[in-house]
């Protein structure tokens, strides 16, 4: 095996080059890298490209939950395979029901708008032709458009 190390004192001539070579972009995020910092394998040590720090820290946070939370069950299991099927698994349209906790959710975060910005959504996104005085006359029009008879799944 012939293999390269680098010098602890080259690090930074090394991760710049690295950068200008990829152009300023992290390729993980397709954005400018505004804190970089050169990214390697911890298992194997090999360096790998320049990231923007957050994306550094997400990769680690996410290779490490990979190894305590799949890896230790199902020994055969591959990251970058389990990744791109995640994508594909996101990316899918689902004709499915609205989880509960979403509309309370949703409630919640209306009940917080502007009482304008309440009246807008009411007007154009609900299509009432008239809106309430309050704040709390608007969420419990905007809770009942939500919860109305044809918006509820019934299983049979």
């Amino acid at each position: 095996m012939n293999i390269k190390i680098l010098r602890q004192k080259d690090i930074k001539k090394y991760r710049d080059s690295k950068l200008l070579y990829q152009k300023g972009i992290d390729p993980i995020l397709d954005q400018e890298v505004v804190n970089p910092v050169l990214d390697h394998n911890h298992k194997h040590g090999f360096l790998r490209d320049v990231l923007d720090r957050e994306t550094n820290q997400f990769l680690g946070k996410l290779e490490s939950n990979f190894t305590r939370f799949i890896l230790w069950k199902y020994r055969s299991a591959n990251l970058p395979d389990m990744l791109r099927r995640i994508a594909t698994y996101l990316e899918q349209r689902r004709d499915s029901p609205l989880h509960p906790g979403f509309i309370s959710l949703n409630i919640k975060k209306f009940s917080r708008l502007k009482l304008e910005d309440q009246k807008l959504v009411l007007l154009k996104e609900c299509g009432y032709l008239q809106v309430g005085k309050t704040k709390k006359e608007n969420t419990s029009l905007y809770k009942a458009f939500l919860m109305r008879e044809e918006n509820i799944y019934k299983i049979e």
